[in-house]
C-alpha cells in the first residue's frame, strides 16, 4: 500500500523551510553564547581567589566552524593557564631524591556553575527555536 501527499503552495512551503534554517541558528548562536557567559559569571563565584587571576580571565565565547567543527558553538573559557589544574587538582608529585613535592585538591568551579545553568540554557536555547519557528510560519 502506497500513500500519496499532495502539497497545495510546495513552493511557498520550501522557502519557509530553506528560511527557517539562518533564522534558527542565529537565534540559537544568541542563546548559545549569553548561557556561556551566564555560566562564567557563575563560575565565578565559585573560583577560590588567591590573586584573582584565575577568576579574571574567564569569558563567554563563540567558537568558529572549523573542518572539524561544523557548527558555531559557544563556550565558558577561563584562559588562565592553571585553570585546568585548579578545577580537577593534581596527584601527588615527587623529585628524583622521592621527597614530596605535594599535591594539590581539586577545586571544582566551572562543571559545578554548569549543572546549576543546564536547565536555564537549554529553556533558552528551546525557546530560540520555538521563536525562529513562530518568525518563519508568519512570513
Amino acid at each position: 500500500m502506497s500513500v500519496r501527499v499532495r502539497y497545495a503552495r510546495k513552493e511557498r512551503l520550501a522557502r519557509k523551510l530553506h528560511a527557517l534554517a539562518p533564522q534558527a541558528e542565529r537565534e540559537l548562536t544568541e542563546a548559545a553564547l549569553k548561557g556561556a557567559r551566564e555560566v562564567v559569571d557563575a563560575a565565578k563565584k565559585f573560583v577560590p581567589v588567591r590573586d584573582g587571576v584565575l577568576r579574571d580571565s574567564g569569558a563567554g565565547v563563540l567558537l568558529p566552524e572549523t573542518a572539524q567543527r561544523q557548527r558555531v558553538v559557544a563556550a565558558a573559557v577561563f584562559r588562565a593557564p592553571h585553570a585546568h589544574l585548579v578545577e580537577f587538582g593534581t596527584a601527588e608529585r615527587f623529585h628524583k631524591s622521592g621527597k614530596s613535592v605535594g599535591s594539590a585538591p581539586a577545586q571544582p568551579f566551572l562543571f559545578p556553575a554548569y549543572r546549576i545553568m543546564k536547565r536555564r540554557i537549554k529553556g533558552r536555547m528551546s525557546r530560540a527555536i520555538t521563536k525562529s519557528l513562530k518568525a518563519v510560519a508568519r512570513a
